[in-house]
Protein backbone atom coordinates (compact mmCIF):
# COMPACT_ATOMS: atom_id res chain seq x y z
CA UNK A 1 0.00 0.00 0.00
CA UNK A 2 2.65 1.88 0.94
CA UNK A 3 4.75 1.71 -2.21
CA UNK A 4 1.66 2.20 -4.58
CA UNK A 5 1.27 5.06 -2.57
CA UNK A 6 4.40 6.43 -3.40
CA UNK A 7 4.22 6.00 -6.86
CA UNK A 8 1.31 7.75 -7.36
CA UNK A 9 3.15 10.97 -5.19
CA UNK A 10 5.87 10.45 -7.72
CA UNK A 11 3.62 10.47 -11.10
CA UNK A 12 1.88 13.37 -9.37
CA UNK A 13 5.10 15.30 -8.93
CA UNK A 14 6.36 14.72 -12.29
CA UNK A 15 3.14 16.24 -14.09
CA UNK A 16 3.96 20.02 -13.52
CA UNK A 17 7.42 19.34 -14.86
CA UNK A 18 5.65 17.62 -17.85
CA UNK A 19 3.82 20.69 -18.33
CA UNK A 20 6.61 23.10 -17.55
CA UNK A 21 8.81 21.43 -20.17
CA UNK A 22 6.29 21.72 -22.86
CA UNK A 23 5.28 25.61 -22.24
CA UNK A 24 9.34 26.16 -21.60
CA UNK A 25 9.95 26.41 -25.46
CA UNK A 26 12.79 28.10 -26.80
CA UNK A 27 12.65 31.04 -28.85
CA UNK A 28 13.55 28.85 -31.87
CA UNK A 29 10.98 26.56 -31.24
CA UNK A 30 8.08 28.39 -30.38
CA UNK A 31 8.93 30.31 -33.83
CA UNK A 32 9.32 26.78 -35.59
CA UNK A 33 5.76 26.05 -34.10
CA UNK A 34 4.23 28.55 -35.15
CA UNK A 35 5.42 28.55 -38.88
CA UNK A 36 4.37 25.57 -38.82
CA UNK A 37 0.96 26.19 -38.15
CA UNK A 38 0.65 28.66 -40.18
CA UNK A 39 2.33 26.47 -43.55
CA UNK A 40 -1.07 23.99 -42.67
CA UNK A 41 -2.85 26.54 -45.13
CA UNK A 42 -0.40 25.68 -48.05
CA UNK A 43 -2.40 25.92 -51.55
CA UNK A 44 -6.05 26.81 -49.41
CA UNK A 45 -8.22 28.47 -51.59
CA UNK A 46 -10.56 31.71 -49.46
CA UNK A 47 -12.41 34.36 -50.03
CA UNK A 48 -10.79 37.91 -50.81
CA UNK A 49 -11.73 40.51 -52.89
CA UNK A 50 -8.38 41.60 -55.50
CA UNK A 51 -8.66 43.37 -58.31
CA UNK A 52 -6.45 42.53 -61.00
CA UNK A 53 -5.26 45.51 -63.26
CA UNK A 54 -3.94 46.13 -66.58
CA UNK A 55 -1.75 49.29 -66.27
CA UNK A 56 -1.87 50.77 -69.28
CA UNK A 57 -5.69 51.08 -69.02
CA UNK A 58 -6.83 50.44 -65.41
CA UNK A 59 -10.46 51.62 -65.96
CA UNK A 60 -11.14 49.74 -68.68
CA UNK A 61 -9.36 46.30 -68.28
CA UNK A 62 -9.63 45.03 -65.14
CA UNK A 63 -10.62 41.80 -63.49
CA UNK A 64 -12.22 40.68 -59.99
CA UNK A 65 -11.26 37.92 -58.05
CA UNK A 66 -13.23 37.02 -55.41
CA UNK A 67 -10.82 33.77 -54.68
CA UNK A 68 -7.33 33.54 -53.72
CA UNK A 69 -5.29 30.72 -52.85
CA UNK A 70 -2.44 30.67 -50.20
CA UNK A 71 0.77 30.25 -51.50
CA UNK A 72 3.48 31.23 -48.99
CA UNK A 73 2.91 31.70 -45.28
CA UNK A 74 5.19 31.18 -42.51
CA UNK A 75 7.59 33.12 -40.34
CA UNK A 76 11.40 33.02 -39.49
CA UNK A 77 13.69 34.79 -37.28
CA UNK A 78 15.46 36.91 -39.24
CA UNK A 79 19.55 38.37 -39.01
CA UNK A 80 18.49 41.12 -36.96
CA UNK A 81 17.11 39.01 -34.36
CA UNK A 82 13.08 40.02 -34.86
CA UNK A 83 10.46 38.27 -36.93
CA UNK A 84 9.91 38.30 -41.19
CA UNK A 85 6.70 37.25 -41.70
CA UNK A 86 6.27 36.12 -45.58
CA UNK A 87 3.11 35.79 -46.93
CA UNK A 88 1.87 35.44 -50.57
CA UNK A 89 -1.59 34.86 -51.98
CA UNK A 90 -2.62 34.67 -55.50
CA UNK A 91 -5.38 33.88 -58.14
CA UNK A 92 -4.40 30.69 -59.24
CA UNK A 93 -1.76 27.89 -58.30
CA UNK A 94 -0.05 28.10 -61.36
CA UNK A 95 2.50 30.84 -62.22
CA UNK A 96 2.30 34.32 -63.49
CA UNK A 97 4.00 33.07 -66.49
CA UNK A 98 1.92 29.95 -67.47
CA UNK A 99 -1.62 31.51 -66.38
CA UNK A 100 -3.55 31.77 -69.74
CA UNK A 101 -5.99 34.51 -68.69
CA UNK A 102 -6.11 36.63 -65.62
CA UNK A 103 -3.41 35.96 -62.74
CA UNK A 104 -3.08 38.61 -59.61
CA UNK A 105 -0.96 37.99 -56.39
CA UNK A 106 0.11 39.97 -53.75
CA UNK A 107 3.23 39.30 -51.92
CA UNK A 108 4.56 41.04 -48.35
CA UNK A 109 7.38 40.29 -46.27
CA UNK A 110 6.66 42.18 -42.87
CA UNK A 111 9.23 42.33 -39.85
CA UNK A 112 8.30 42.60 -36.51
CA UNK A 113 9.33 42.77 -32.64
CA UNK A 114 7.04 40.69 -30.61
CA UNK A 115 7.58 43.12 -27.55
CA UNK A 116 5.52 45.79 -29.38
CA UNK A 117 2.80 42.91 -29.87
CA UNK A 118 -0.17 44.00 -27.95
CA UNK A 119 -2.71 42.03 -28.67
CA UNK A 120 -3.17 38.79 -30.68
CA UNK A 121 -6.67 37.42 -31.25
CA UNK A 122 -8.83 35.92 -33.71
CA UNK A 123 -11.02 37.26 -36.05
CA UNK A 124 -14.44 35.74 -36.90
CA UNK A 125 -15.59 34.33 -39.97
CA UNK A 126 -17.70 32.72 -42.40
CA UNK A 127 -14.58 30.86 -44.34
CA UNK A 128 -14.63 26.32 -43.54
CA UNK A 129 -10.92 26.27 -43.51
CA UNK A 130 -8.79 29.59 -43.71
CA UNK A 131 -9.07 31.98 -40.51
CA UNK A 132 -7.45 35.27 -39.50
CA UNK A 133 -5.31 36.14 -36.90
CA UNK A 134 -5.10 39.53 -36.22
CA UNK A 135 -1.72 40.74 -34.37
CA UNK A 136 -2.13 44.44 -33.00
CA UNK A 137 1.25 46.45 -32.36
CA UNK A 138 2.71 50.00 -30.30
CA UNK A 139 1.88 52.32 -33.27
CA UNK A 140 4.21 52.97 -36.31
CA UNK A 141 6.82 49.48 -34.97
CA UNK A 142 6.27 46.68 -37.72
CA UNK A 143 7.99 47.05 -40.80
CA UNK A 144 6.91 46.37 -44.03
CA UNK A 145 10.31 44.94 -45.56
CA UNK A 146 8.59 44.18 -49.15
CA UNK A 147 5.07 44.66 -50.89
CA UNK A 148 4.94 43.11 -54.37
CA UNK A 149 1.91 43.28 -56.66
CA UNK A 150 2.02 41.04 -59.89
CA UNK A 151 -1.11 41.15 -62.22
CA UNK A 152 -1.26 39.74 -65.27
CA UNK A 153 -4.32 40.49 -68.00
CA UNK A 154 -5.28 38.45 -71.46
CA UNK A 155 -5.72 41.48 -73.97
CA UNK A 156 -7.54 39.44 -77.53
CA UNK A 157 -7.49 41.86 -80.25
CA UNK A 158 -10.71 41.19 -82.19
CA UNK A 159 -10.22 39.94 -86.05
CA UNK A 160 -11.51 42.95 -88.63
CA UNK A 161 -12.49 42.52 -91.65
CA UNK A 162 -12.34 45.66 -94.25
CA UNK A 163 -13.41 45.60 -97.87
CA UNK A 164 -13.88 48.15 -101.07
CA UNK A 165 -13.72 48.17 -104.53
CA UNK A 166 -10.45 48.94 -105.95
CA UNK A 167 -9.45 51.28 -108.74
CA UNK A 168 -10.87 48.88 -111.32
CA UNK A 169 -14.29 47.85 -109.57
CA UNK A 170 -12.96 44.86 -108.05
CA UNK A 171 -13.84 43.72 -104.65
CA UNK A 172 -10.64 43.53 -101.86
CA UNK A 173 -11.22 42.39 -98.26
CA UNK A 174 -7.88 42.92 -95.98
CA UNK A 175 -8.72 40.62 -92.83
CA UNK A 176 -6.48 41.57 -89.18
CA UNK A 177 -5.04 38.74 -87.35
CA UNK A 178 -6.22 38.04 -83.83
CA UNK A 179 -4.11 38.02 -81.46
CA UNK A 180 -3.49 37.99 -77.91
CA UNK A 181 -1.15 39.47 -75.90
CA UNK A 182 -0.28 39.56 -71.80
CA UNK A 183 1.27 41.74 -69.19
CA UNK A 184 2.80 40.39 -66.11
CA UNK A 185 4.56 42.92 -63.92
CA UNK A 186 6.78 41.55 -60.90
CA UNK A 187 8.28 44.02 -59.98
CA UNK A 188 8.31 45.37 -56.14
CA UNK A 189 5.72 47.91 -54.98
CA UNK A 190 6.02 50.78 -53.01
CA UNK A 191 6.36 50.28 -49.00
CA UNK A 192 3.24 50.47 -46.96
CA UNK A 193 2.66 52.64 -44.42
CA UNK A 194 2.46 50.67 -41.18
CA UNK A 195 -1.23 50.78 -39.37
CA UNK A 196 -0.43 49.58 -36.29
CA UNK A 197 -2.08 45.46 -37.27
CA UNK A 198 -1.53 42.92 -39.66
CA UNK A 199 -3.19 39.95 -40.14
CA UNK A 200 -2.09 36.02 -40.45
CA UNK A 201 -3.89 33.40 -42.00
CA UNK A 202 -4.05 30.16 -40.59
CA UNK A 203 -5.71 26.45 -40.96
CA UNK A 204 -9.23 26.98 -39.18
CA UNK A 205 -10.83 23.38 -39.14
CA UNK A 206 -8.72 22.44 -36.55
CA UNK A 207 -11.22 24.83 -33.82
CA UNK A 208 -8.14 24.63 -31.38
CA UNK A 209 -5.29 25.78 -33.46
CA UNK A 210 -6.68 29.59 -33.03
CA UNK A 211 -6.11 29.31 -29.22
CA UNK A 212 -2.61 27.67 -30.03
CA UNK A 213 -1.77 30.33 -32.34
CA UNK A 214 -2.26 32.77 -29.61
CA UNK A 215 -0.38 31.24 -26.66
CA UNK A 216 2.29 30.79 -29.09
CA UNK A 217 2.82 34.51 -29.74
CA UNK A 218 2.33 35.51 -25.88
CA UNK A 219 4.86 32.77 -25.12
CA UNK A 220 7.04 34.21 -27.76
CA UNK A 221 6.35 38.08 -26.64
CA UNK A 222 7.40 36.71 -23.09
CA UNK A 223 10.52 35.16 -24.05
CA UNK A 224 12.05 38.55 -26.10
CA UNK A 225 10.12 40.48 -22.99
CA UNK A 226 12.66 38.79 -20.53
CA UNK A 227 15.50 39.15 -23.02
CA UNK A 228 14.62 43.08 -23.32
CA UNK A 229 14.64 43.26 -19.68
CA UNK A 230 15.63 40.27 -17.56
CA UNK A 231 14.80 42.41 -14.44
CA UNK A 232 12.03 43.68 -15.17
CA UNK A 233 8.08 42.88 -14.58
Amino acid sequence: MKKTILIMLLIASSLPLFAQDKAALTKEETINYISKKLQETQDFDFKHDFKIIYNNDPEILSYQEKKMYILSNSIALNSKGTITHIGKIASSLSPCSEEKFYYGSLQSEVSFNPIHITKVEVVENDEPRVGRLKITFLANTEKWEKNKLVYKIAIKNTERVVSHYDYYTRLAVYRDKTTTSYDCDDTWTSTPIPNGTFTILFFKSDPENGKRLIKAFNHLIDIYKAEDDPFGQ
